[in-house]
C-alpha cells in the first residue's frame, strides 16, 4: 500500500540505535528530552530528565533509558497473541525486534515524534506451547516473521499548569491496523518503559505503587536490587526479579538529579490495567566485578489490553495510549499522583 513504509535497517545487537528525531519540552522546574531512532520504528531511544536553575538555563541532563538493542528494548509499544492453531505465543514489538544475531526495524518520515506513514509490525519472536521459558527468533529477512498489522506511532507532548509553575506532560500513543478479518483467542498490548540499571542505581531510583481506585500502595521499591510487590505476583532468582501488579491507578519513578529530585508518573488508559516490573542481572552478558550493573537492565510494561477471544476487522484502527507526567514529586502529588 501507498501508505505503508517498509524500507529496513539492521545494526548491531548491542548498538544504541540514533536518535534521529529529538524533542525538548519545558517546565517550570523540570526539562524533558525525547528522542526516537526513526530508522527502528520509531522506538524511543531518548528521555532525559534535567532540572531548571534558577536563572532558567537547563542543568546536566541524565537519559534514564536503557537503550543498548533498542529495538527490543527502549521505549516502546509491543503486542502478544495466543495462536490456537499452532500452540504458540507469538511477539511483536513497534515495527522491530531483536531476537535475532542483529536488531532490525522499519524506518519511517516523522514530524517532530509523530510517523507520516504506516510500518509493517512483523514478529520478534514466538513461545512454542505458549512456554514463556522458550523462544525461538522470527524476522523479516528470512520469512519467518509472522505479519498481521501495521503500525503507526506518535507521541504528543504539552504542559500542565501546576500551582504557579508547570509539569510536563506525554502521550505515547502506538496504533496498530489490522491486514485482514482476525479472531484470537487471547491477545494483549503493552507499553514497554526500559530502563538503565546503572543510572537508576547511581541516581536513587525510587518506584511507588498506586492500586485502582486508591485501593493499595506500595513503595519505596528500590528495583535494581532484589524487592517484593505484595500486591501482585513476585519472584526472585539469580537471573533477578519479575513482578506482575493488580489492577493498577499509577506508578511513580523517582530520579535524583543534580541534587534533587525528579518525579515521572506513568498513568494507564484506565484503572482495569496492570503492570509488570522486572529487574535482570545480565541483559547483555555476564557483569563485571567493577561493575555489577553493567549487563543488567530494568523494565517497566503498563498493560493497556489483555483480551480473551478478539476480533478485528479488516482495516480497523486501533490506538494504544500511555500518558506520563513530568516534575517534582510535589508537583505531581498536587495533581494526586503521590509517593505515599
Amino acid at each position: 500500500m501507498d501508505d505503508v513504509e517498509d524500507q529496513l535497517s539492521q545494526a548491531d545487537w548491542k548498538a544504541i540505535p540514533p536518535a534521529t528525531h529529538v524533542k525538548t519540552i519545558v517546565g517550570s522546574e523540570v526539562a524533558v528530552t525525547l528522542g526516537i531512532a526513526g530508522d527502528f520504528g520509531g522506538v524511543g531511544v531518548t528521555f532525559e530528565l534535567a532540572r531548571r536553575q534558577s536563572d532558567g538555563s537547563v542543568g546536566s541532563p541524565v537519559n534514564i533509558l536503557e537503550a543498548r538493542s533498542a529495538a527490543g528494548s527502549g521505549w516502546q509499544t509491543s503486542v502478544l497473541l495466543r495462536d490456537q492453531t499452532k500452540h504458540q505465543t507469538i511477539v511483536f514489538n513497534q515495527a522491530a525486534g531483536n531476537s535475532t544475531p542483529f536488531q532490525w526495524g522499519y524506518k519511517n518520515d516523522y514530524f517532530e515524534l509523530a510517523a507520516f506513514k504506516w510500518n509493517p509490525v512483523v514478529s520478534d519472536h514466538v513461545h512454542p506451547n505458549y512456554n514463556f521459558s522458550h523462544s525461538v527468533a522470527t524476522s523479516p529477512f528470512d520469512g519467518s516473521g509472522y505479519v498481521l498489522e501495521d503500525g503507526r506511532l506518535h507521541i504528543g507532548t504539552n504542559t500542565v499548569s501546576v500551582g504557579s509553575g508547570s509539569i510536563v506532560d506525554i502521550t505515547n500513543q502506538y496504533t496498530l491496523r489490522s491486514r485482514f478479518d482476525q479472531t484470537w483467542e487471547g491477545w494483549a498490548a503493552e507499553q514497554a518503559f526500559y530502563l538503565n540499571k546503572a543510572v537508576a542505581r547511581s541516581h536513587h531510583l525510587r518506584v511507588f505503587l498506586r492500586g485502582a481506585s486508591g485501593g493499595w500502595s506500595e513503595g519505596l521499591i528500590r528495583p535494581y536490587d532484589n524487592y517484593v510487590v505484595r500486591n501482585g505476583q513476585s519472584t526472585c532468582d539469580e537471573n533477578g526479579c519479575s513482578a506482575k501488579t493488580n489492577s493498577l491507578s499509577y506508578v511513580l519513578f523517582i530520579w535524583e538529579v543534580d541534587g534533587s529530585d525528579i518525579a515521572v508518573a506513568i498513568v494507564p488508559p484506565n484503572e482495569s490495567c496492570y503492570g509488570h516490573l522486572n529487574m535482570s542481572r545480565f541483559t547483555y552478558g555476564p557483569n563485571p566485578t567493577t561493575d555489577p550493573d553493567a549487563n543488567g537492565s530494568i523494565d517497566w510494561h503498563t498493560v493497556v489490553a489483555a483480551q480473551d477471544t478478539t476480533h478485528f476487522p479488516a482495516a480497523a484502527e486501533r490506538p494504544y495510549q500511555v500518558r506520563y507526567l513530568v516534575g517534582t514529586p510535589d508537583q505531581l502529588s498536587s495533581l494526586g499522583y503521590k509517593s505515599s
